[in-house]
């Protein structure tokens, strides 16, 4: 029988290729397609999958490079050689299915050009024009548009950066971003998640300024200006609670400490949560200080404003509508931006990243090329 590879490594990928995966047995079609992980964030990853009871078909051998992008590169590659070749035995392997910009998805590109089978890309043609910014994530996009046969782009904007490097119209289609699915599917879900308001320390009806940072660019001198302006918003908003969420790099683990912020009790450092507490804490927020693409896709669908440290983002929509403002790591640019959105009233949101069909088109599109 034929089958289709689904390859993924890491928590935003299996977040967004879970309604994806929900879609494909809505139509019957499980038993054409395989599940590969990679184990490119085991740990990070292996909560989700057993909140969600989920286990891949293929697991390959988690091994620790300590942060070292060629060696996890390296390994990952073999691994799915290994993998494919193994399923060759017995099948023939139709497409080749990839999500994001990340390692696993740049080896899962490279291995079908590799192994002359086609590749399907999710949420393709993201682009900030700039290799060091995002990085390695901008580099990783563009290696893999150069073979791949199918991009399923989540926005207009998307599918413009591809006609523009030379894809032809009819290898793209607009799906919208399945994140937006992701919230959809969730809301009626009961996981029975813990109450991240415990982490905090803070009431349940606290409100909250959420914020994240963990990409290389910012794994530097940029995290300790963030640091100390925080402080300052935190002495001029005390009736704010800032709840920093952490994250695993071992960057983050070793810099960002509760210490830092020991006199001033309105913030808090919390463990990197779950994606149920994630959604839980949106709830009580008012605003986000970020550098994850992630979290500037999933804060319009709370209707949350962003402040982007970063120089450039690949999710210009937000920024567009005013949702977002792009500050850098500049400590007077995020106080303005601060102030701006403290002071206007909150409003609804249309998601600009998608309607919560993304996976549905996929999957009907999947369907007819395989």
């Amino acid at each position: 029988m034929d089958k289709n590879l689904v390859i993924f490594g890491t928590r935003p990928e299996f977040i967004k290729l879970l309604p994806v995966m929900v879609e494909i047995k809505k139509q019957n079609l499980e038993t054409q397609f395989v599940y590969v992980f990679t184990g490119q964030h085991h740990e990070m990853t292996r909560d989700l999958l057993l909140t969600f009871n989920f286990s891949p078909d293929i697991s390959l051998e988690e091994k620790n490079h300590h942060n070292s992008l060629s060696r996890s590169y390296a390994g990952i590659l073999a691994g799915l050689q290994e993998a494919i070749d193994d399923l060759r035995k017995t099948h023939t392997i139709k497409m080749i299915i990839g999500q994001g910009d990340t390692s696993s998805c740049a080896c899962a590109a490279m291995s079908a050009f590799f192994n002359e089978i086609p590749f399907a890309h999710i949420e393709a043609g993201l682009r900030t024009h700039n290799m060091e910014n995002p990085f390695p994530e901008e580099y990783f996009r563009r290696m893999i548009s150069l073979t791949t046969a199918m991009h399923f782009v989540p926005t207009a904007v998307a599918a413009e950066n591809l006609l523009r490097e030379g894809i032809t119209e009819e290898r793209i289609v607009i799906t919208g971003n399945t994140i937006a699915d992701v919230i959809e599917y969730l809301k009626p879900l009961d996981l029975q998640p813990r109450d991240p308001m415990q982490d905090t320390g803070f009431p349940a009806t606290a409100t909250n300024v959420m914020i994240t940072c963990h990409r290389r660019e910012n794994q530097n001198g940029n995290f300790h200006i963030l640091v100390e302006t925080v402080k300052t918003l935190a002495e001029e908003y005390p009736s704010l609670n800032f709840t920093w969420i952490s994250h695993k790099t071992p960057f983050i683990q070793h810099e960002l400490q509760s210490e830092l912020f020991g006199n001033h009790p309105n913030v808090r450092v919390i463990p990197p949560l779950g994606l149920i507490e994630m959604y839980r804490l949106y709830e009580t927020t008012r605003l986000i200080i970020t550098d994850s693409g992630g979290v500037q896709e999933e804060a319009p669908g709370f209707n949350i404003p962003v402040i982007v440290i970063r120089d450039v983002t690949e999710r210009s929509e937000s920024v567009d509508l005013g949702y977002s403002v792009l500050t850098g790591m500049n400590r007077e640019k995020i106080l303005d931006a601060f102030r701006h959105f403290m002071g206007r009233e909150r409003t609804t949101m249309i998601n600009p990243y998608g309607d919560a069909h993304a996976a549905k088109k996929i999957v009907d599109c999947l369907s007819r090329l395989v």
